[in-house]
């Protein structure tokens, strides 16, 4: 995290001390997007999601994105199992996958947080919701 006071802003990168791809990544990043939220900072950058508008703003849009990606990933599995893979394409967009393969990382992370909230199930490969 860095502040830069010429312009009043905040870049988070992946947030304090933590990172998407981390055992409790999801959870804890959008815990430390939280705490930041009501610091008095005109312009955010959070990693992640939203980069433009003021920090306000970028953080419902970055917040919005990220739970708008995990209820993607749960209705899809509400559909039947999938692999990784296949939730990565559902995800992004396949010339991202081509130039930031790391992307399914991020993927990873959404599913541990659902297995760990006891939504998802995996088998394998395979992930599928708790009631498939």
């Amino acid at each position: 995290m860095g502040l830069a006071e010429s312009f009043e802003g905040i870049y988070t990168g992946d947030m304090i001390g933590m990172s998407m791809g981390e055992e409790d990544g999801v959870s804890a990043y959008l815990e430390s997007l939280d705490r930041l939220k009501d610091l008095d900072v005109g312009r955010g950058f959070p990693s992640h999601g939203a980069l433009e508008g003021p920090f306000e703003e970028c953080h419902i849009k970055t917040r919005d994105i990220i739970v708008n990606r995990e209820n993607k990933i749960i209705e899809a599995l509400k559909k039947g199992p999938m692999t990784c893979e296949d939730l990565d394409t559902l995800l992004y967009n396949p010339l991202a996958l081509i130039y930031c393969p790391w992307f399914s990382s991020t993927t990873e992370a959404h599913l541990r947080k659902l297995q760990q909230d006891g939504m998802v199930i995996r088998d394998d490969i395979l992930f599928r919701w708790r009631d498939y």
